[in-house]
């Protein structure tokens, strides 16, 4: 057993004492605030059942400096299954069904556009929300999926 001090024992006495006397009022005045009011994490009580990941991987074609057939071809060759093209392919195939069906010919899924920078400060703003919206388009008729919670 160790021996303990007159003095430290009286300190834990009078420290226990006058918690005890501010009650869990007084103990809570020193804590600081919660961030966030209660609430029920009930929610979350849910069990989730395991399931297999869906991660597919894909390949962009910017590292091909513009040569988008050549990019398609090769990363079709070596077994990617998504693609990333860039914008300048919009006025290179002009039409959504051309980049559809070259895709579809390399057993490809057009996955994303890079649409390029979106400048806040522009002269007219409007028109660069239009074109990048524009480009959104051509991406969902070539082939892209977008989701309602990715609109």
């Amino acid at each position: 057993m160790l021996p303990i001090s007159r003095r430290k024992f009286l300190a834990g006495v009078t420290a226990a004492g006058g918690a005890a006397l501010a009650g869990v009022t007084g103990a809570q005045a020193l804590l600081p605030r919660p961030l966030y009011p209660p609430m029920s994490l009930a929610y979350f009580d849910k069990k989730i059942s395991p399931t297999t990941a869906d991660i597919r991987i894909g390949y962009a074609a910017i590292t091909w400096g513009g040569n988008d057939r050549q990019a398609i071809e090769d990363i079709s060759a070596v077994g990617y299954k998504g693609i990333q093209l860039r914008s300048n392919c919009i006025e290179e195939f002009g039409s959504p069904e051309k980049v559809r069906d070259l895709l579809a010919e390399h057993s490809l899924q057009f996955v994303a556009l890079s649409s390029g920078d979106l400048d806040v400060e522009a002269v007219d703003p409007r028109a660069a929300v239009a074109h990048h919206v524009s480009n959104c388009r051509f991406l969902r008729a070539a082939g892209r999926h977008v989701s309602a919670d990715h609109r």
